[in-house]
């Protein structure tokens, strides 16, 4: 990792987030290759937000994974990397044109028939004005260890007090976190109108001893569909919706209960327009036991 303030003027606390990833990092975190991510470099698609002039190592920034999460995508949908390039720049109307022309390239070849779905529901979706569909992908969650801590809070902005608690709790009872900890959240049942039950945890490198109020767990290996923003959590809401519609026509169904991965949190910057949240759907084919899939 680096801290920005290693490359430029803006340093620690100045509101936006101090630590840049690792080319490794970004890779595992985007689902990019490392050698295709120096490629995008070198053409132009994916430049990282600092370079080492003296080991030459690779640096990004967290909000750079909403950029690598769209480029993924249309992939998926058959673009080459010239258009993906080309579509940066791209407003929403030049943007449907493109995507109505690979829609007619698409179905004029017979080509492959996912992706001519992928692209009729992102015309659709990209004219009612959501345009940040092309950011939906379909990934794997490793398994990984966690430790978390679960209470009630009257409202999401009171999340921070749960994180307050866990990362103080940890210090105290000497639980070691991942070096590159993995922040995620879950919002279990509502049963209380008044108060929500919030799951909070950071992935850890192995069982550990805990005790109180923390638990520590395998979470399972699961296909999610994901969703990277960057901005308010007010965004959450509409996005929501956008992802039943998206996976009603991929044929998917959810599978297990919805969970956040804080990439640049309320925690490290202070900023909204800052936040960069990832929201990940457990998804199984339509049809099949997600016990066995």
């Amino acid at each position: 990792m680096l801290f920005k303030g290693a490359c430029d003027n803006d340093g620690p606390g100045n509101g936006r987030n101090d630590v840049m990833l690792r080319i490794g990092e970004f890779s595992a975190l985007s689902g990019i290759s490392i050698n295709m991510l120096r490629h995008y470099d070198k053409i132009g698609l994916l430049v990282p937000e600092h370079v080492d002039p003296m080991s030459g190592y690779r640096y990004y920034d967290k909000e750079q994974l909403v950029h690598s999460n769209r480029i993924v995508a249309m992939k998926a949908m058959g673009f080459r990397l010239e258009q993906i390039i080309e579509a940066k720049s791209m407003n929403q109307q030049e943007m449907q044109v493109l995507l109505r022309d690979k829609l007619a390239s698409k179905e004029e070849a017979k080509l492959i028939q996912n992706q001519i779905t992928k692209i009729r529901e992102t015309i659709k979706l990209n004219g009612e004005g959501e345009a940040d569909v092309l950011s939906i992908v379909t990934k794997d969650i490793p398994e990984m260890w966690v430790v978390s801590y679960r209470n009630r809070i009257q409202e999401f902005s009171h999340e921070g007090i749960l994180w307050s608690t866990i990362m103080e709790e940890c210090s105290k009872q000497g639980i070691k976190v991942s070096s590159n900890a993995m922040a995620m959240a879950m919002t279990h049942e509502r049963n209380d109108e008044n108060n929500l039950d919030v799951e909070v945890m950071l992935s850890v490198d192995k069982e550990q001893i805990c005790h109180d109020n923390l638990k520590i767990y395998r979470i399972p290996r699961c296909k999610v569909a994901s969703f990277i923003f960057q901005g308010s959590y007010l965004k959450i809401s509409s996005i929501n919706t956008v992802m039943a519609i998206w996976l009603e026509n991929n044929d998917y169904e959810i599978s297990g209960k919805p969970f956040s991965i804080y990439h640049n949190s309320p925690r490290e910057s202070t900023s909204e327009e800052s936040y960069v949240t990832e929201l990940c759907f457990p998804i199984v084919k339509k049809g099949i036991d997600s016990r066995t899939a």
